[in-house]
């Protein structure tokens, strides 16, 4: 494997050259180095925490990285910035570094505005978990399943399973859905019987033993894109047999169509309620993160009260964290200035 870590160039057609075969582009990586998603995730927490730590972060170099990285002829671009600013070494933690990241080794739909975050999160999660095999014990919901599968004859067959969120759809509350492990693993998981040499990912039509390993540190519920909206509970209980765990609510996103009005004048990053002339804009996504002083809105660098008209129910494609009770007591300070949200059109 170690030949593969070497630098390699994208080969393109020189149509000027007679259709020859040429290297164009800055070489960059085929495959990770060891523990590379831990010292990215580390240098963006790194560079949050000292710019936190100094005030407002402004957004202002966002657009001009990520325009840079969408129209990148290689897999990597780097940046012209030398700025000292903290804001400016964040932008270039988030976007040249991880987002760039995600595009190289994940998905190549990470190089363009928008996204889903859902992905994401994942797509880090189970990164971070091919590195540290305790990572998956801590965050992931861990299973050991006896079944029966559509596709394969016999049974039944045991196997342990591991996934980092829940999708949930919105019929159901959140409560709901951790009553019914076994519904969340039929809906989620697929037979990993290898069937000479092909896996075989049929559905998991019985379950005969459905049992949690371990209670997972932290619980991730994702919502589905057209799910209809659940109220977002402050507290859960995970029981397994005559053992309860409870969680809190740590961190929810909120996710809504953005739109110009029929001068095609924006009504901004916030949530509007459209009018019959308004156009469609592009999709934003913000968190409402517990802190010292209860929950509130953290968009596009600034600290908001919580909008209430997004507070209380999940929004489509959003994501919803719940840590142990046990962790509860540790709650950022928010020593900046906290702004109502501009008044909106309803």
């Amino acid at each position: 494997m170690s030949h593969l870590l070497t630098m390699v160039q994208r080969r393109t057609i020189d149509r000027n050259n007679g259709g020859a075969e040429v290297l164009k582009g800055k070489p960059f990586l085929l495959v990770e180095p060891e523990f590379y998603w831990t010292s990215q995730i580390f240098d963006l927490c790194k560079e949050y925490f000292k710019a936190s730590s100094v005030g407002d972060v402004p957004n202002t170099n966002l657009s001009v990285l990520a325009a840079r990285i969408s129209k990148g002829s290689s897999p990597v671009q780097s940046s012209d910035y030398q700025n000292p600013r903290t804001d400016l070494k964040l932008d270039k933690c988030l976007i040249k570094n991880l987002c760039t990241s995600l595009r190289n080794f994940c998905h190549g739909g990470y190089s363009k505005a928008g996204g889903d975050e859902r992905k994401a999160l994942q797509d880090i999660m189970y990164k971070l978990a091919s590195e540290h095999t305790d990572f998956a014990d801590h965050f992931f919901f861990n299973f050991e399943i006896s079944f029966v599968c559509r596709r394969c004859v016999g049974g039944p067959f045991s196997s342990k399973f591991s996934f980092p969120v829940i999708y949930a759809d919105g019929k159901k509350d959140f409560q709901n859905v951790l009553n019914d492990l076994d519904n969340v693993c039929k809906s989620q998981l697929s037979c990993p019987n290898d069937r000479n040499g092909v896996i075989c990912k049929g559905t998991l039509r019985n379950l005969f033993n459905c049992n949690l390993l371990q209670f997972p540190d932290m619980i991730f519920f994702v919502m589905l894109i057209n799910e209809e909206k659940t109220k977002i509970p402050e507290s859960l209980e995970l029981c397994v047999d005559d053992n309860k765990q409870i969680y809190t609510r740590l961190c929810s996103t909120n996710r809504f169509q953005c739109w110009f009005d029929e001068n095609k004048k924006s009504y901004g990053p916030f949530y509007h309620k459209p009018l019959p002339t308004d156009i469609k804009d592009s999709w934003h996504s913000y968190p409402s993160i517990l802190t010292s002083s209860g929950f509130l809105d953290f968009n596009n660098g600034k600290v908001y009260v919580c909008d209430d008209r997004l507070a209380d129910e999940t929004t489509a494609g959003s994501t919803h964290i719940y840590q142990k009770d046990v962790y509860n007591k540790y709650h950022p300070d928010v020593d900046t200035d906290i702004y109502l949200i501009p008044e909106v059109k309803i």
